[in-house]
């Protein structure tokens, strides 16, 4: 199913749509994971992003302090990778969802 997503950028889309619907103690959890830290790399890259993500990052990030899940702000690329994280587990329907919510949104 995920390789259906091939315009630019809507693999981040989708991603982040399922990133703002969980719930901060998941967020929190892959925060922690082994495969949050090594989706990050060795280097920083930053190509730009749509002000829609931009306020959705700032949005869970947010919700992430107020809910006491993390003490102080999270890096942007960390929320990213949580978000890849949680398109990568997420069932088929969830995708299908986060997909059209991201469409309507970005049209």
């Amino acid at each position: 199913m995920t390789r259906e997503f091939i315009p630019y950028g809507t693999t981040l889309n989708v991603a982040i749509s399922i990133l703002d619907r969980c719930d901060p103690s998941e967020i929190a959890a892959e925060l922690e994971s082994p495969l949050c830290g090594q989706l990050g790399g060795p280097s920083y890259r930053f190509v730009g992003t749509t002000s829609r993500l931009a306020a959705v990052v700032d949005r869970v990030g947010r919700r992430l302090i107020e809910s006491g899940e993390c003490g102080a702000g999270v890096a942007t690329w960390r929320l990213y990778n949580v978000a890849l994280i949680m398109f990568l587990t997420s069932e088929d329907r969830e995708l299908q969802t986060a997909y059209k919510i991201a469409t309507a949104l970005a049209g």
